[in-house]
């Protein structure tokens, strides 16, 4: 009956989008990214309700034609025995066989050798092609790491005269022919920046070892390639600890879906204070979840690995002040697993609490002593479009969560003849033809859905049945149902924060997905264990491959077009001669 319903769903959405002009949907009569949103959403309905009698015509195919019929002819063949030569001979080659012989080292050198790429194809676009840093705006991180040697919290930059003579500076109309920093905090004739902190010791540490001016392209490159190697660095973990039986190959292309994916090479590409205020806060938040994985996990840790935790924690926050509920969640869980565990438990709490607790310490009087109160992080005081001193109780909304769902996870993308053949569109603020409008004051930047741009995060779903179906939750081990549901909590939290927020973009989903492709990577290792059991399940390994590659693809793609076509406009002859490159 429920496959029956998912072959109507798919049919009538289908004949929607042919139909979709009708709904004043793609008015010009192409097929635009509505309309192949609605063609996608069809055929993955459709998809559904046929995938029971699909499995049940591979499995006959497999067992009753393949196996019965074809599959001995093929072994007989010339072309098979040459080919089982050929592999043969490869692997006997010595330094393929010294790979082979010892999966934890194979892994670990593929792990660094990706790690590598990474960080080599992430300043490339950081710098837009160009090999060095040629970002004509100011960084505003140098600059408060410039006032921190000061011995001060305000910008050393001095703000217009005129801008304290306005009877109110954050009315944009106001101070439209004034001078100013664009989107700082201002207060008592002073700028400051309402992004945290912490992403400052990067800067430092930075300028220590560089010679050359530290602008945002080196720190955004800094912080991503950082990011990426304690990504990398959790999953090895994971694969040895659940997953030991899965190969090296498959963990590596794990790897790669990861390093890869969408929006990581979208942000560097556009390197900013704002992009990385985001990715130094992801970074400072999986260390401490690296660190801390050992407890999280019921194990015996020590003291410094938890002391590591609760720092990463405390500068997670100082960076990105809306990660303070998951840190939260992560702190009282750790609490109640050092309890629980009644070995050392004081001085184990203050390992963990002392960073956290000397780290909100350091938050509030960092905001008392720039905003006068201790509680206030600058946002009510930003010079933007939108006012936020008399408007900031709409920025956080529940209204907000229906558009901001759609846009985060469905979101289309435009498809192009022409290189980079896919680039984002703005968010969706109209549905036309059906009458429904974003609320009032509800603003959208450039992005694609998590669903539409990043085809990795599919797998989600073996975990979501790994937590709803009892017969496959009754498989797991207890650390592995406990590290599902910390991460689990923890993405829907990170999530929970931007659809409440009154404007969407890529970057904001930058807050979950790293936590949300760990997920991923463990639902993959899942569906492969499952693979393993049946013979007629070797689809698997050839999806998963299929998945990875065009996860990568997307990302590295969009990483091109980014926030507003960003290689196109900062390197014009560069995207002329690529276009050249890849004109069919």
């Amino acid at each position: 009956m429920a496959s029956f319903f998912f072959v109507l769903v798919g049919i009538f959405i289908g004949v929607c989008a042919i139909r979709a002009p009708k709904f004043g949907v793609d008015l010009d009569g192409r097929w635009g990214p509505y309309r192949l949103l609605l063609a996608g959403a069809g055929a993955a309905m459709l998809l559904l309700g046929l995938l029971p009698g699909l499995a049940i015509l591979w499995r006959r195919f497999f067992y009753d034609i393949w196996q019965s019929h074809l599959a001995g002819a093929w072994h007989a063949s010339r072309s098979c025995r040459r080919l089982r030569a050929i592999l043969a001979t490869v692997k006997s080659w010595r330094p393929l066989a010294w790979w082979a012989e010892n999966p934890a080292r194979s892994g670990g050198i593929s792990a660094v050798f990706l790690f590598t790429l990474c960080a080599v194809i992430y300043f490339w676009y950081a710098t837009v092609g160009y090999g060095f840093d040629n970002s004509k705006f100011p960084s505003y991180y140098q600059m408060l790491a410039d006032a921190f040697r000061h011995g001060q919290t305000a910008l050393l930059v001095e703000p217009d005269p005129a801008l304290a003579q306005l009877k109110n500076p954050y009315d944009f109309s106001q101070r439209e022919h004034i001078h100013y920093l664009w989107d700082v905090s201002y207060y008592n004739g002073k700028y400051y920046l309402y992004w945290g902190p912490s992403p400052v010791l990067g800067q430092w540490l930075l300028e220590a070892i560089s010679p050359l001016p530290i602008g945002d392209a080196y720190l955004m490159t800094f912080y991503a390639v950082i990011l990426t190697g304690v990504l990398f660095g959790i999953l090895f973990s994971i694969w040895r600890r659940f997953f030991s039986r899965a190969s090296s190959g498959a963990f590596g292309l794990i790897l790669i879906a990861v390093g890869f994916s969408n929006p990581i090479l979208w942000l560097v590409s556009r390197p900013a204070t704002y992009e990385i205020s985001i990715i130094a806060g992801q970074f400072y938040l999986l260390a401490g979840l690296w660190a801390g994985l050992p407890l999280l996990l019921g194990d015996s840790t020590k003291t410094g690995r938890l002391i590591l935790a609760g720092l990463g924690w405390a500068l997670a926050v100082l960076a990105r002040s809306t990660l303070a509920i998951p840190v939260i969640f992560l702190g009282i869980f750790c609490a109640w697993r050092l309890i629980h565990q009644k070995n050392n438990i004081w001085r184990r709490l203050f390992a963990v609490g002392i960073p956290l607790a000397l780290g909100a310490g350091f938050l509030f009087f960092y905001n008392y002593i720039r905003f006068d109160s201790p509680f206030e992080f600058g946002i009510h005081y930003q010079l933007t479009s939108f006012s936020q001193f008399n408007d900031a109780e709409k920025m956080f909304q529940p209204r907000y969560i229906p558009i901001n769902f759609f846009n985060y996870f469905f979101n289309p993308i435009n498809v192009m003849p022409e290189f980079p053949f896919i680039e984002p569109i703005p968010a969706t603020i109209t549905f036309k033809g059906i009458g429904i409008n974003a609320p009032d004051n509800y603003s959208g930047q450039w992005l694609s859905g998590l669903l539409i741009s990043i085809p990795f995060l599919y797998f989600l779903s073996v975990i979501i049945a790994q937590i709803f179906c009892p017969k496959a939750r009754a498989k797991l081990a207890s650390p592995m149902r406990t590290l599902i549901g910390i991460l689990c909590i923890t993405a829907l939290l990170e999530l929970g924060m931007v659809h409440f927020f009154f404007s969407s973009s890529m970057r904001y989903a930058m807050d979950s997905i790293p936590t949300l492709l760990i997920l991923a990577g463990m639902g993959a290792w899942s569906l492969l264990e499952w693979a393993q059991h049946a013979p007629h399940r070797v689809w698997v390994p050839w999806m998963l491959t299929v998945l990875v590659f065009l996860n990568a693809a997307i990302g590295l793609l969009l990483g091109f077009s980014g926030e507003n076509r960003v290689f196109a406009r900062l390197n014009p002859a560069l995207f002329a001669q690529l276009s050249a490159w890849f004109r069919f």
